[in-house]
């Protein structure tokens, strides 16, 4: 067996990231989104404000925005080094963390949670109201459906790596 490398230990990072940031938005896809809309879309608007104003700390940007260089700098390597399993795994697993975990965050949902946020449930109508709470979370759950298999899709990519 091949002694546990620097290599080893940065491409069992970059999985453990993938897969804590395919968590988070597990947790999302799987109850926080149906939750709001239980409690109706006004109140759904305005929780959803807050934790889009509240979620950039570095508990959840770091996993979250680190892991798509990491995978350049992993691709990089294993390109370069030798004994570093398969580069065209390693570069699959980056591409697809960084296009279809950040890509679809910073062009599809970002743009929506920036949308939500011009609403004012105070001064709109319910009418209104309920049906841009209803578009947003039709779009934002079924992006972040997407977002969170390719994280998994990644991070598995990463752990059959790390195994051949």
């Amino acid at each position: 067996m091949e002694a546990f490398t620097w290599w080893h230990f940065c491409l069992m990072i970059f999985t453990l990231s993938s897969s804590l940031v395919g968590g988070l938005l597990f947790a999302f896809s799987s109850f926080v989104m149906r939750g709001l809309d239980q409690t109706g879309p006004a109140s759904a608007i305005k929780t959803m404000q807050g934790i889009n104003r509240t979620v950039f700390t570095p508990w959840v940007m770091i996993p979250f925005m680190g892991t798509a260089p990491f995978g350049l700098i992993l691709t990089t390597l294993a390109w370069t080094m030798e004994s570093t399993g398969s580069p065209i795994i390693i570069t699959l697993a980056a591409a697809i963390y960084t296009v279809g975990v950040v890509g679809i965050t910073a062009f599809g949902n970002v743009p929506l949670n920036e949308s939500l946020d011009t609403i004012d449930v105070d001064q709109a109508g319910d009418d209104h109201v309920a049906s841009k709470w209803q578009q947003y979370f039709i779009t934002w759950t079924r992006l972040n459906h997407l977002r969170t298999l390719l994280a998994y899709v990644a991070a598995s990519l990463a752990m059959f790596a790390m195994l051949s």
